[in-house]
């Protein structure tokens, strides 16, 4: 893997930085008119309450209660870059967030343990001080998954932030986990139990 990488690398670190999301996917998925949206939306299972589905759904998770996708006029407000997550589930005050994000940076599940030594890397280069409390590697629902979790600053805030990467119809796949570090401690459980909810549909990976 070469330079090809970086670009990602940089949108996908951004996700330490704060929340947002991408207005052409972005929907509220408790409003039913919605629902209808393009396929890539986001869509609320009837079967399951609080699962939703996006990327055709082929992708769900349950996020935390009281989480609601972020509207889209807070796009440029939080990810003033050309390359935002292009889902965002937030709470009320927008001190927690979960971000996920499509790229088409091309990966394969034997990759990650290289994904994972550039992406830290690349983050400890564009983010100073950024301060690790773990690079691992996770099982969710039988998938692979990088994991990057740490602590970093933004303007005069300090953000807890646990991300994880994977491929997906052979393209990297992130999701960040991230709350304010005041926060965090009382977040970290519904985070563990939203992660624990990711499922990928099987043929996706």
């Amino acid at each position: 893997m070469r330079k090809p990488w970086m670009p990602i690398g940089m949108m996908l670190s951004i996700s330490l930085l704060g929340c947002s999301a991408n207005s052409a996917n972005t929907v509220n998925a408790s409003n039913p008119a919605d629902q209808t949206a393009l396929p890539a939306a986001i869509v609320q299972a009837p079967a399951e309450i609080g699962r939703v589905y996006i990327a055709n759904r082929q992708i769900s998770l349950m996020p935390p209660a009281g989480f609601v996708s972020m509207p889209a006029a807070e796009i440029q407000q939080q990810y003033p870059t050309s390359s935002p997550p292009n889902y965002v589930f937030t709470n009320a005050d927008r001190s927690a967030s979960i971000a996920i994000s499509f790229t088409q940076q091309p990966l394969t599940l034997k990759q990650l343990p290289e994904l994972q030594k550039l992406m830290s890397q690349h983050m400890e280069k564009t983010l100073p001080g950024i301060k690790w409390v773990q690079r691992d590697f996770m099982a969710i629902n039988g998938g692979s998954w990088v994991k990057l979790e740490a602590i970093s600053t933004k303007k005069d805030a300090k953000l807890h932030s646990d991300m994880y990467f994977t491929t997906f119809q052979n393209r990297m796949l992130g999701v960040n986990f991230s709350a304010t570090v005041d926060q965090y401690a009382a977040m970290k459980a519904a985070f563990a139990k939203s992660r624990d909810s990711i499922q990928i549909a099987t043929g996706s990976l």
